[in-house]
């Protein structure tokens, strides 16, 4: 998370009598995703008209005018099939806190409407171009599926289900999700009335490979990096580096850039709170360490 975000860099805030400052931004999409499916619910008539308009269809590569749809559609839900919308606000609510804590909100919300957009374009070229099928797509589960591999793949051993069920590293959590999805494309086809847009799911999880292997940052408004940039980070990836000496201990699964990211911001509190003549010898090093970092990053 960077420091812009943290408690000591904000103004104090006015008065929030219903308490959405304080909410996290996972929260904000759930809440804004319930509201949108009690609105049609209760005021789209018998023919559900928001979700009919809100939903995407093929045809938006002939109607542009409809380019909206690429991303309302992930926020409507089957009126008919409440697992439709409680499955992936489950999800979104699991994987989407633990990647905001991690990664920040502005992070989360940026790379969760991007993972909706992308899978809803690659969705309507599929069925317009290839299969010229004209039903809608509706739901957030591409944008789900690609926030939860995407967590998966920055913290391959955080220990998940271990409340619920029987615990497993988050690796093998995102490897039977992609299991199964890929299952479902094959049989999918085989079960009549199946509505389940599996290829979509796997979209998302495509797209979060990509992100996690590009190092794409949504974080700090400069996810649009050169291509030369997300070359670089790729060899980058598949490549051995020495560990970085810094002062707070790496989470579970964290690359050395994390770590450092994680210590200059702590410095940078520091540094508010106290002023640098409070700072130690290595946390000058550590600092000047991240300031490098930062300022290849904007390059």
């Amino acid at each position: 998370m960077g420091y812009q975000e943290r408690d000591y860099y904000r103004d104090d805030a006015p008065d929030d009598p219903l308490g959405l400052r304080a909410m996290s931004v996972t929260a904000k999409l759930i809440v804004l995703t319930v509201l949108v499916f009690l609105v049609d619910l209760f005021f789209g008539g018998p023919e559900h008209r928001i979700t009919k308009a809100l939903a995407l269809w093929p045809e938006v590569w002939v109607k542009p005018w409809y380019f909206f749809q690429v991303l309302t559609y992930g926020f409507v839900h089957s009126s008919t099939n409440v697992q439709h919308i409680l499955g992936n606000m489950i999800g979104l609510w699991v994987f989407g806190r633990l990647l905001e804590e991690k990664q920040g909100g502005a992070y989360l919300v940026r790379y969760y409407l991007a993972s909706i957009m992308i899978c809803g374009l690659a969705w309507a070229a599929r069925h317009y171009f290839l299969l010229h099928e004209m039903g809608p797509l509706l739901g957030a589960s591409g944008g789900v599926t690609a926030v939860i591999i995407l967590f998966c793949l920055k913290n391959p051993r955080a220990t998940m289900l271990d409340k619920v069920l029987i615990p497993v590293p988050a690796w093998i959590l995102g490897a039977l999700i992609v299991l199964a999805d890929l299952f479902g494309v094959q049989m999918g086809p085989k079960e009549e009335g199946s509505r389940v847009a599996f290829d979509v799911h796997l979209t998302g999880a495509a797209f979060a490979v990509l992100v996690w292997a590009l190092k794409i940052n949504f974080g700090r408004g400069t996810f649009l990096d050169s291509p030369g940039r997300w070359l670089k980070n790729l060899r980058n990836r598949f490549k051995s580096r020495p560990a970085l000496r810094v002062h707070s201990e790496p989470h579970e699964g964290d690359d050395d850039e994390d770590v450092l990211e994680r210590e200059g911001d702590r410095i940078l509190a520091k540094i508010s709170q106290h002023g640098d003549a409070s700072l130690t010898a290595k946390e000058r090093r550590t600092l000047e360490q991240y300031s490098r970092l930062m300022r290849a990053k904007r390059k």
